[in-house]
């Protein structure tokens, strides 16, 4: 499979199944074990830029970060599930009570993570914002430590609506076309506006 993805353009497996899960909502996996072809599949499909982003290229920046804690509500997301909208509607009741100990990012955070297996169930999301290494939180809430990586940076523009066309694009063509790859299973988005902003930042490694 790692030849078949590197004779598509993608410079690893692990590039290709992002971009294969992203566009037919399963795991490449899951159609070798099941023998089930999703729709779509049986025609040639190459990325492309999406429709909303036709005029406007997506261009990923070089960003090295030091490890950082973010504090939230942690959620199980279903493979197929496309809304985030309750659980970050159950954060943002509860979020006036975490003390943000004189952190500098007021942003909104969401961190995402998986298993190596985990393209065939969902994945692990916290609805957050960061605080101070060693703040004090009521019990109600999760810290997580973010560890320091290299990371390449995509700005969305637009909110969520569009999103998961612009994640197509990302693990479909751009990381196809540059010797870079996604390194580890997580990534987060940063909020530092009013929503219409997006930072999307995934781990990277040196090809």
């Amino acid at each position: 499979m790692t030849h078949l993805a590197q004779n598509y353009g993608y410079v690893d497996y692990e590039t290709f199944a992002r971009a294969f899960k992203s566009r037919f909502h399963i795991a490449p996996s899951a159609v070798r074990k099941d023998r089930f072809v999703p729709h779509g599949c049986l025609q040639r499909w190459e990325p492309q830029v999406p429709a909303h982003r036709a005029t406007t290229s997506i261009s990923g920046g070089l960003v090295g970060k030091e490890a950082f804690v973010l504090c939230g509500l942690p959620f199980f997301i279903e493979l197929g599930e496309k809304s985030f909208h309750k659980h970050w509607a159950s954060f943002m009741h509860v979020q006036d009570r975490m003390n943000l100990g004189g952190s500098d990012d007021t942003a909104f955070h969401q961190f995402s993570a998986w298993n190596d297996d985990a393209e065939l169930h969902g994945l692990s999301v916290l609805c957050a914002r960061r605080v101070a290494e060693h703040s004090t939180q009521p019990p109600i809430f999760t810290l997580r430590t973010v560890p320091a990586a290299d990371y390449v940076v995509f700005r969305h523009e637009g909110g969520p609506k569009d999103l998961a066309l612009t994640y197509q694009y990302i693990y479909g063509q751009w990381f196809a076309t540059h010797d870079l790859k996604a390194s580890l299973c997580w990534e987060f988005q940063r909020y530092p506006g009013n929503g219409d902003l997006i930072e999307i930042h995934i781990p990277i490694a040196l090809v």
